[in-house]
């Protein structure tokens, strides 16, 4: 299942509470079941951080941790309260490195952003954390440089396992586009990780299959026509044998 975070670190998607009673901070914007004990209209961390000073998560906060996080829940004990202040703070430094690691795949410097895209998938396919950067990659994926549009395409294929959001069925259209992007090595790109988001969004198969059967290779220099013909053929067959 995809991990919810909230900014202050808690991973709503763990509560008991979610999503029967609670959809998660990003969605009810702070209103919180647990506001009635309090007599509070809103929570002060969600309130100071995205209403407030209009930050993304309280790591981009220079007071942090600060005394909003002193708080404890009254129903668990001393050590299960500081556990869970301890846990928020390693969520918030994990959000920030994975950050850290989408911003730097804009770098200059193209060893440096293919090292970060390799940490990026693996921990794509580990955990849902780098799904919430979703958006980003799709705007990466229409980027004019083929070296982003490149990254763009393999980590939001990377990611279709935790797209319970249905991004990807939103943008489909434009992913397919790229199957035969104006440069060759994207569109191989696409081909080669294609059937990974096949696997994981079985209702985007018929159309992801249509989309490599009426590809046209022939587009591309003749030496690149049967690399992409090869490709075609191998991500077809993969895909069918997930429908076995």
């Amino acid at each position: 299942m995809q991990k919810k975070i909230s900014c202050c670190g808690t991973i709503c998607s763990s509560c008991d509470y979610y999503p029967a009673d609670c959809q998660g901070c990003e969605v009810i914007e702070g209103h919180v079941f647990w506001l009635e004990y309090t007599g509070e209209s809103i929570c002060d961390i969600y309130d100071c951080c995205k209403n407030q000073k209009k930050y993304v998560h309280c790591g981009q906060c220079t007071e942090l941790p600060c005394c909003r996080y002193e708080r404890d829940d009254p129903t668990k004990t001393p050590e299960e309260n500081k556990e869970d202040h301890s846990g928020q703070m390693r969520n918030i430094k994990e959000h920030m490195e994975i950050e850290k690691l989408v911003s730097d795949l804009y770098q200059k410097d193209s060893g440096k952003a293919y090292e970060s895209l390799k940490v990026l998938l693996q921990k794509s396919r580990e955990a849902s954390r780098v799904y919430s950067f979703m958006d980003d990659f799709i705007q990466m994926m229409e980027h004019e440089n083929s070296y982003l549009r490149n990254r763009g395409i393999q980590l939001i294929a990377a990611n279709a396992r935790w797209d319970e959001d249905n991004k990807i069925d939103e943008v489909i259209d434009k992913y397919l586009k790229h199957i035969m992007d104006e440069k060759p090595i994207t569109a191989r790109q696409c081909i080669q990780v294609i059937p990974e988001l096949a696997q994981y969004k079985k209702e985007l198969r018929a159309d992801i299959v249509e989309g490599l059967k009426c590809a046209k290779p022939n587009r591309y220099r003749e030496s690149m026509i049967p690399l992409v013909q090869k490709d075609i053929a191998e991500a077809l067959h993969k895909i069918e044998g997930f429908n076995k």
